[in-house]
């Protein structure tokens, strides 16, 4: 498959997708979003936000669409390579 852009923007990752938002907003109109991977898809990473996270979304104008399918986290089991455990637990 042969692909014409402008620009290219490899991986669909929180930040790839947030630069192609960002460029479509500014105008940009041909611009190519690249994934190894095909959609939807479980991506660790990109299932937690941080509250800096959660600000960028909003400058971003897209909070409104994504706020109402979020859940806050309240807690976490870590586990490292020699299963030692850490729990951590928030509001």
């Amino acid at each position: 498959m042969n692909l014409t852009a402008d620009i290219a923007i490899i991986g669909a990752g929180p930040a790839g997708t947030a630069a192609a938002l960002h460029l479509g907003q500014l105008g940009v109109r041909n611009v190519a979003l690249l994934d190894r991977l095909d959609f939807p898809r479980d991506k660790t990473c990109g299932s937690g936000l941080s509250p800096k996270g959660v600000k960028t979304l909003k400058k971003l104008g897209i909070w409104d669409i994504v706020g109402p399918q979020s859940y806050r986290i309240k807690g976490m089991r870590l586990v490292t390579p020699g299963d030692h455990e850490l729990f951590l637990f928030g509001w």
